[in-house]
This record gives structure tokens, C-alpha cells and sequence, in this order.
């Protein structure tokens, strides 16, 4: 079956997550691929699988085809595993059950999608139904993982604006991409989880040094972030995930190549790291899980 006829079953069957982006009126899928509400307002549905919803031109970035192309490599490599493995366990142990519909688990900042499809699978192992929403701001990555991972609702949108009607998720997630807390409490039903995962002090620490050695980039800290999800959630669990990957010269480039880590190094840096390599590398990522 074609992605896009994929694509209009799902978002025919779940219509009513559905608010439109310029009036905030419901809506529905209408032949011959468009999701349009009931002042008028239409979307096409793209051949590969997605919606795009956005209301104005894209801006440029430096979130491109190269870089989710890297990820989604990266990714395919197990680099996220450890921390893709938690995040299921958390969900499993905190998420609101129901006999008689699927879980609704939306990703905000879902970028080329494998992290969402990756716990989305894990909860099916364990009989967990679940029905994966996957936004984000970059189309390059939404067509990436709609292309990659049909089967999911993939929409570029922004998420200071997101398309759907209030209360409808029993999950969000936001992991490692920059959270609206206002939006998350308006998108979650009374008995639904948001699970942040942010950097930890030690995230990718060995890159930072081979960059940016005796400067203030070579250390991070979470604390900001920490602060702002109390001010926003009551906490319910707070884990960390600790773990060194290793790297071979291919992992290496596809990390280079898809994080903002690397975006103001000096040229002569990273031609050294290149040249030298690094064996491993560490991942720690704090998970907090709340509600409003």
C-alpha cells in the first residue's frame, strides 16, 4: 500500500486529534488527499506520508535532509538505545491505562522519527497498543521519518501553535529538543504524562573537549532546564541514563555531522578529530516524567 493511502486511513481514523492551525476549527480528511477544517482551510497530504501544517514560510536552518539523514544513521546504529530503553520503561510504568483504546504517545521534536518509532515498537512487544504522533518544525526531518517509519502520524508544525485539539495525548515526550510546557499542559488529558529527556552534565563530554577545550563550551549544565519543569509539572519520576558508545570513524562523522556541537568548531579541530578519532564517547541524559 502507498505511504500516503497509509497516511489518510490514519488520519481519517483518529480526526478527532484535529484542530486547524489558523482558526483552531476541527478537521477531517477529504478526498483526494487533503485535511481541511470546516471554515475551509486545506492541507495537502504529501506522497511520502506526512501533513504539513505549518502557516508560514520556512525559516533557515541548519536542521536539513544531510542532517536527519545522519541521525537516522546514527540511530540505526543502536547510539540512542540505552536511552530509548528507559524512556519505554517509564512509559510503561506511568502512563495512564485503557482497555479500550490505544495509547496516545506524541513526540514534540520528533525530528527524523526513530526514537518514536523505536518506543512505540517496544510498547507493542509488551502488548501495550499505542498510536505514535510525531511533530516537528523541520519538513526535512517529518518527510525522513514518514518515508522511513510509515504506520505513524507524522505533521510538520510548530509547536507554539500545535495542530491538534486540546486533551487529546495520554503521553508527551520531548527528548533532547526544546519543550513549550504551555502547549504540553494543554495537550494532555487530565490523567496523561509529559516525559522530558535533557542533556546531562556529562552528554557527549569527550566531543566537547576535542572541540572546545579551555573554553565554556566544553562544560553544560542542565540546571535551567531542571528549573524550568518544576515551575510547569509536578514531579512523578526522575531517572538518568548513563553509558559509554563506541565509535568507529563512520559512527563518528554521522555525529559529527548531526550535532549542533559541531556548528561553531574551528575547522582545524575538527580535521584533528577526524584525524585521531575517538574510541568512545558518553551518553547521559536525565528523564523527569510529570504531570501538570
Amino acid at each position: 500500500m502507498k505511504k500516503i493511502e497509509i497516511c489518510k486511513r490514519l488520519f481519517s481514523r483518529h480526526s478527532l486529534l484535529w484542530a486547524c492551525p489558523i482558526c483552531d476549527a476541527a478537521m477531517s480528511v477529504t478526498e483526494p488527499a487533503s485535511l481541511k477544517c470546516e471554515q475551509g482551510h486545506s492541507f495537502d497530504l504529501a506522497k511520502q506520508g506526512y501533513v504539513n501544517l505549518t502557516t508560514r514560510a520556512a525559516k533557515a536552518s541548519k536542521y536539513d535532509r544531510e542532517l536527519f539523514q545522519a541521525r537516522l544513521a546514527l540511530n540505526q546504529t543502536g547510539f540512542f538505545a540505552g536511552l530509548v530503553k528507559e524512556i519505554t520503561t517509564m512509559v510503561l510504568e506511568l502512563a495512564p491505562g485503557s482497555s479500550s483504546s490505544p495509547l496516545t504517545l506524541l513526540d514534540a521534536g520528533c525530528g527524523e522519527g526513530s526514537h518514536l518509532a523505536s518506543i512505540v515498537a517496544n510498547l507493542g512487544s509488551n502488548a501495550t497498543p499505542t498510536l505514535g504522533v510525531g511533530l516537528d518544525i523541520a519538513k526535512d526531518g517529518v518527510r525522513l521519518a514518514a518515508g522511513t517509519y510509515p504506520g505513524h502520524i507524522w505533521c510538520v508544525a510548530d509547536l507554539a501553535q500545535a495542530p491538534f485539539r486540546s486533551h487529546q495525548f495520554d503521553v508527551i515526550l520531548n527528548i533532547l529538543s526544546p519543550a513549550n510546557y504551555s502547549e504540553f499542559r494543554r495537550l494532555l488529558r487530565a490523567s496523561g504524562i509529559l516525559i522530558k529527556a535533557f542533556p546531562g552534565d556529562s552528554y557527549l563530554a569527550e566531543l566537547r573537549t576535542a572541540l572546545y577545550a579551555g573554553s565554556a563550551k566544553e562544560r553544560y549544565s542542565n540546571e535551567s532546564s531542571r528549573q524550568q519543569f518544576s515551575q510547569h509539572f509536578t514531579l512523578l519520576a526522575e531517572r538518568t541514563v548513563y553509558y559509554q558508545q563506541q565509535l568507529n570513524p563512520e559512527v563518528l562523522e554521522n555525529l559529527l555531522r548531526m550535532t549542533p556541537l559541531a556548528w561553531s568548531a574551528s575547522p582545524e579541530r575538527l580535521a584533528a578529530l577526524r584525524q585521531k578519532g575517538l574510541p568512545e564517547i558518553t551518553i547521559e541524559a536525565h528523564l523527569l516524567a510529570g504531570r501538570p
